[in-house]
Parts: C-alpha cells; sequence; structure tokens
C-alpha cells in the first residue's frame, strides 16, 4: 500500500502518557515527536477506543504499561486482519533493562499483532529478530529530535562558555566512567549533569557542580553554552538523545558506541565502553585541537539532520511502503 506524506492519517496511542513534556518550549527528543512529525495527536487508548479504523497508521511505543494493557492485540481484535488501518510498533526501554520487567512470551505476542515493527537502535532490533524467529521484519528507524528549532537558537563557537558538561543518565547512574575521563583535565569548568536526583550525594565528591532536577528546557539552555561534552552510556544500548542534542548545538560529545547517533553524528568520537584513556584523549584533542574541533561540528550538523523530523518521516513513510531499512 504506497502512501504519500499528505495522505497518512497518523495517531499515535498509549496506555501511558508523560503530559508535562508537552508542556515544556522543547520537547526532549524521543518517540514522542513522531506526533510532531506528522501533525497528529497522542491518545490514550480509552479515548479513541473503537475509532481506529478512522487512521491510516495506529503507532505504539511498547512499553510497560502498555504490555500490560495487551493493547495491540485489543486494537488488532477491533480492526481485524483485513483492514486497510497499519499498526506501527516500536519497543521502549534498552534491552538491559528486559530482565525482569516483562514478560519476553508476552511481548512476543503482542509483536506478532503488527504489521511493522521498528526499533530505534540495532541491537534491540537483534534481540527482536530473535524472539521472533523472522515471523516478522525488524527495521531501524530512530525516533526524532526537532533539530531545525534547536539550530536556531544555537550558539557559535566563540560565544560559548569554557564549560565541559558530563551526562549521567538514569538507567545506567555511571558517572564512574565520565569522571575518570575528564579528572585530569584542566582550565575548563566541569559539570555533571544528573537525569536521576537521587544519585547527587554520590556524585558531588567528584564533580566540582552537580545539576539535576531541572526542566528540559533549562537543560537546552545549558547545553548551548557548553564547549564540549561528553556521555556516561557504557552499560546500556541507547538509540543516543545526547548526540543528536549535542549535534545541534555543535557541541561535540565524547560517547562510546553503544549509542547508536554517536556513531552517525560524532564518529570522530566514537570509543568502545568504558576507555576512559581513550575519551580522555579525545576530550584534550578537542580542547587543544581547534582544527579538529571545527571539522566535527562541520560534520555533526550535517549527520544530525538524518534524525530531524524531515528525514524521520520520509523513513517512516518508506517503511509502511517496504522499503525502510531492516535489522
Amino acid at each position: 500500500m504506497e502512501k504519500e506524506k499528505s495522505e497518512i492519517r497518523w495517531v499515535h496511542v498509549a496506555n501511558h502518557i508523560h503530559q508535562n513534556l508537552f508542556q515544556q518550549p522543547y520537547l526532549i527528543g524521543g518517540f514522542y515527536n513522531w506526533c510532531k512529525v506528522f501533525k497528529s495527536q497522542i491518545y490514550y487508548y480509552a479515548q479513541i477506543q473503537g475509532h481506529f479504523k478512522e487512521y491510516d497508521v495506529v503507532f505504539v511505543d511498547i512499553a510497560k504499561p502498555e504490555m500490560e494493557a495487551a493493547m495491540v492485540s485489543r486494537i488488532r481484535e477491533e480492526i481485524g486482519w483485513n483492514s486497510s488501518t497499519l499498526i506501527v510498533g516500536s519497543v521502549d526501554y534498552a534491552i538491559e533493562l528486559w530482565k525482569g520487567l516483562w514478560n519476553l512470551h508476552h511481548l512476543r505476542r503482542e509483536l506478532l499483532n503488527v504489521d511493522y515493527i521498528f526499533c530505534a537502535e540495532p541491537y534491540m532490533g537483534k534481540c527482536l529478530n530473535q524472539l521472533l524467529n523472522g515471523l516478522k521484519d525488524v527495521y531501524l528507524l530512530a525516533h526524532p529530535t526537532n533539530v531545525d528549532v534547536y539550530k536556531k537558537i544555537a550558539l557559535p563557537p566563540d560565544k560559548r562558555e569554557n564549560l565541559l558538561l558530563a551526562m549521567v543518565h538514569r538507567y545506567d547512574n555511571n558517572w564512574v566512567s565520565p569522571w575518570l575521563a575528564t579528572k585530569n583535565i584542566t582550565n575548563i569548568n566541569k559539570v555533571a549533569v544528573l537525569l536521576d536526583g537521587g544519585q547527587e550525594m554520590f556524585v558531588l565528591p567528584y564533580f566540582p557542580v552537580v545539576r539535576t532536577g531541572r526542566e528540559f528546557s533549562e537543560w537546552v539552555n545549558t547545553l548551548k553554552l557548553a564547549r564540549v561534552g561528553i556521555d556516561s552510556y557504557s552499560n546500556v544500548h541507547s538509540y543516543g538523545r545526547v548526540p543528536v542534542d549535542f549535534g545541534c548545538f555543535g557541541v561535540p560529545v565524547v560517547a562510546s558506541k553503544i549509542c547508536y547517533t554517536q556513531n552517525v553524528v560524532w564518529p570522530d568520537l566514537v570509543t568502545e565502553p568504558w576507555d576512559v584513556e581513550h575519551q580522555a584523549k579525545l576530550l584534550e584533542r578537542l580542547l587543544k585541537d581547534e582544527e579538529f574541533y571545527l571539522q566535527c561540528i562541520e560534520k555533526a550538523n550535517i549527520k544530525v539532520e538524518e534524525f530531524g523530523y524531515k528525514n524521520s518521516k520520509q523513513k517512516f513513510i518508506d517503511m509502511i511502503n517496504g522499503k525502510g531499512e531492516k535489522i
């Protein structure tokens, strides 16, 4: 079924919605941006139950609440298998978090009721391929970010502060490797940005400044001031929201290869997980070698467009037309 951009009637259905994210001046990168890409809405299942056939695409990002509600199975029961409406599903939660989080047999049953499945990073796709035994194709499609909006408020390098941001994620709370990589770097202000405020007491002895508990828009306004950054993910596979955000602002970030988008946006700043010596050398080079610094920014400025709304929309359309990138 060929679908063009202007034809798609698209809706996101969920059993949990972080409504506060939509109240922010800037929407955090991730699956909620698909609504913006298709200029549509996100609804709770109960709000549009009985109306799914009115749409061309019903999108479900499958996390624990959607699993527990057997939401995909219920949508399939309503529309049947001969409907022109497509159910498109992606799986939320990094693969390292699957153990004990949900029943994988249940996940398999839900996914078999989906028409198209995509993953935001390739290793989750490999796991789903094994889970499904080839009964469904799995596509690679990273979640979108509003690249155009971020680029409009970005600052040129000469307008930024002498600031290094260490991003510490709540899924792994790994402040150890960012600290080891940055501990010997001097003549720059170092700030640890914690996405889990409960870790603040552990991090305070290691970073001179720790920031936590702020709204996303405040992080954006801090990020655009930074000279360089380092990402903590070394234990958890991620599609990599942080490398994309840093790419939008042209702020070089060092991160491990298990952040999928780091390999695309910042290919010269990728390391093995826990290779803190390599990370330290890359940070030192960025701070001392202006030509290298600007080359990384120039490359990122082009590569980050892959995750903007326009290209994300086209990749989604390619997928449902059978032309997407399979894992």
